[in-house]
């Protein structure tokens, strides 16, 4: 996802413009769908000019991405501490699956990933959430790679944390985006819990960790 972290001595008029242009995308967005997205009329909403917008961004979606790391980095800090791992006797994460943060950060934000999802022009900013969920997966799932049980008859060899993430976010993102446009639809914490039980068992096995699956 576009990558909004807050340097040090960053110019504050180019974070307010920053700020401006997601804002702006935000509420065309929800209000006009996606269609009506563009970089003149993101320019146009926000008051700053395409020169300034160019100097920061590409495409016109990118600073939705932005509203969305900043989002997500207000709301779920943790999910972005690299010193955060999973617990290793539970696999969850301060007593959640993995997924619930993002389940709960989608259903506080709904207006917003009901456009997200409900078209398929938004493709590049759904790989870009995908891809940076991935990010987050593997960084989480690291632990998985040290847990595997010593002298046990598993067959295969230990799953690279980047398949682990790659399979999560995949698997993640397209569930969420159905269960968005969806009404009704199941709580954000029924639905982590659903997807761990459904991504668990394959996942462990896989790494030899076959005794989380008699808990």
């Amino acid at each position: 996802m576009y990558d909004i972290v807050q340097m040090s001595g960053i110019d504050p008029r180019i974070e307010r413009s920053r700020e401006l242009l997601s804002a702006a995308a935000v509420q065309i967005l929800q209000t006009g769908g996606w269609e009506s997205l563009s970089v003149a009329r993101l320019c146009s909403e926000a008051g700053v000019s395409r020169s300034t917008f160019y100097l920061q961004f590409q495409q016109a979606w990118e600073p939705i991405a932005a509203h969305i790391e900043q989002c997500f980095a207000r709301e779920h800090p943790e999910l972005l501490d690299d010193t955060v791992t999973l617990n290793p006797e539970t696999l969850l994460l301060k007593g959640h699956p993995l997924s619930y943060s993002f389940f709960a950060h989608l259903e506080r934000h709904e207006l917003l990933y009901q456009k997200i999802f409900e078209t398929p022009h938004s493709a590049p900013l759904r790989h870009a959430i995908t891809t940076r969920v991935a990010e987050i997966s593997r960084m989480h799932h690291s632990v998985l790679r040290t847990l595997r049980e010593s002298g046990d008859t598993q067959k295969h060899e230990p799953l690279d944390a980047e398949y682990v993430a790659a399979y999560l976010s995949g698997a993640l993102v397209e569930l969420a985006g159905r269960w968005i446009v969806r009404s009704p639809r199941d709580s954000a914490a029924a639905m982590a819990y659903w997807f761990s039980q459904m991504a668990a068992p394959g996942l462990l096995q896989m790494m030899g960790l076959t005794s989380l699956l008699e808990e």
